[in-house]
């Protein structure tokens, strides 16, 4: 009886050890999601929304975004995210234009991510970015911080396909409407540089404030770029 007795208990160890094994998550590669589409072409000066949810089934370590200019291999931006967790949430705006670059220049948008397994996942998506004929198209910006602290350096170059004319560009305290600065150019050229520095001092702004540098640039033909580029005053 005993013997039996003895049969039967060791069945019913096996049984919930089994049970137990089939209980166990699989170990997979993480799953990266894009929750905002990359589109397929964007105009030089137009800002590319990168919304990315990073997923595991245990647990994620490591999540890294990366914009690429194809065929020359050149690194234009990175995020990375270092977590312990299952999700890692990716929220980034990125203001995609260089003056270095020739109509329809390619680019590559690399997503990747690794668990606590060491397992990755490796996604890209690609686009093109073409310069608008009939628009100027705004070719590059600084600063790339959108913190300005006592003098604040603003470069930006404007090209266009004939000629460039007129711009017209102001700081806007956003709490209150008011102009705290502004600038006109005109040109006669495919270029427009401006590269000015602001005194922030002499403005006696507080800690914290928002800003916003508003653009409006025509070219030779009348037609109009109107931009608004957002900044706080360093804490």
């Amino acid at each position: 009886m005993k013997r039996y007795l003895y049969l039967a208990f060791s069945l019913f160890l096996l049984a919930s050890c089994k049970k137990d094994k089939k209980e166990d998550l699989p170990t997979n590669s993480p799953e990266i999601i894009l929750e905002t589409a990359v589109p397929k072409t964007l105009n030089f000066g137009d800002s590319l929304a990168l919304n990315v949810l990073f997923k595991d089934t245990k647990e994620l370590h490591y999540a890294r975004a990366y914009i690429i200019a194809m065929p020359q291999n050149d690194t234009l931006y990175v995020a990375r995210k270092h977590a312990h967790s299952a999700e890692i949430h990716l929220h980034e705006k990125v203001l995609i234009g260089s003056h270095t670059f020739s109509d329809n220049q390619a680019i590559n948008v690399v997503l990747w991510a690794e668990n606590g397994e060491k397992l990755t996942q490796t996604v890209t998506h690609n686009l093109t970015v073409v310069k608008d004929a009939l628009k100027p198209n705004l070719a590059i910006i600084a600063p790339t911080t959108k913190e300005l602290e006592a003098t604040a350096r603003l470069h930006l170059i404007f090209e266009d396909a004939v000629e460039m004319h007129n711009g017209d560009f102001k700081l806007v305290r956003k709490s209150d409407e008011s102009v705290l600065w502004t600038h006109k150019a005109h040109v006669h050229s495919k270029t427009m540089v401006l590269d000015q520095k602001i005194p922030l001092y002499y403005l006696k702004l507080k800690a914290g404030e928002e800003l916003e540098l508003r653009i409006d640039v025509n070219n030779s033909r009348g037609n109009s770029l109107k931009k608004t580029v957002g900044f706080h005053v360093k804490k």
